[in-house]
């Protein structure tokens, strides 16, 4: 992987519509010749996520938005990364997923198979697992919260990065608890 300037681009898509993903895929590769990194950061939840309080659509948006949205960017990058005999990937998932959340543990395994099915080819797939991420969004679904404690974007960033840099070459198939300070 490179060490010196990094691009980013963005692309507008439907991560649940698999065109469209091969689409954003296609277009990054055209624009930048390979694809080293690729970070999931889809996710969503439900406040009350007992199978008897969730109604069938609830369960698919769940499983639409914390796993298939991973599965179809994984899926439509790997034959890139497999042509460059390199790639790093980094799901993020959630600290209920080591509990509670199906669709969260869903991520979890998949990544893990991901990485058994890809060490051949130099590529690693790890997953981070953070408690609570400081967004406005928490902020205001849980106003009361102690919002020092929970993950900042900036950690969460620099793990990521970590676990995308050579530095982590070793590290395949990980579950990484980022939990701040609760």
């Amino acid at each position: 992987m490179p060490s010196g300037s990094a691009r980013l681009y963005g692309v507008q898509n439907n991560i649940l519509d698999d065109e469209d993903v091969q689409h954003m895929i296609s277009e990054v590769v055209r624009q930048a010749g390979k694809i080293d990194v690729l970070i999931n950061l889809v996710s969503s939840f439900l406040a009350d996520s007992l199978v008897t309080k969730t109604s069938e659509d609830q369960w698919d948006r769940m499983m639409a938005l914390n796993l298939k949205s991973a599965v179809n960017a994984c899926r439509n990058v790997l034959p890139t990364m497999m042509k460059q005999k390199s790639g790093r990937i980094v799901n993020v998932g959630a600290r209920p997923g080591l509990t509670a959340a199906a669709s969260k543990a869903a991520l979890i395994n998949f990544t893990q198979s991901l990485a058994d099915e890809c060490r051949a080819e130099n590529i690693t797939a790890n997953v981070i697992i953070p408690g609570t991420i400081d967004t406005l969004a928490n902020r205001k679904a849980m106003p009361d919260a102690k919002f020092s404690d929970w993950v900042s974007g900036d950690s969460l960033a620099g793990i990521s990065l970590f676990l995308a840099s050579d530095l982590a070459l070793d590290i395949n198939g990980a579950t990484v608890p980022v939990f701040g300070r609760s």
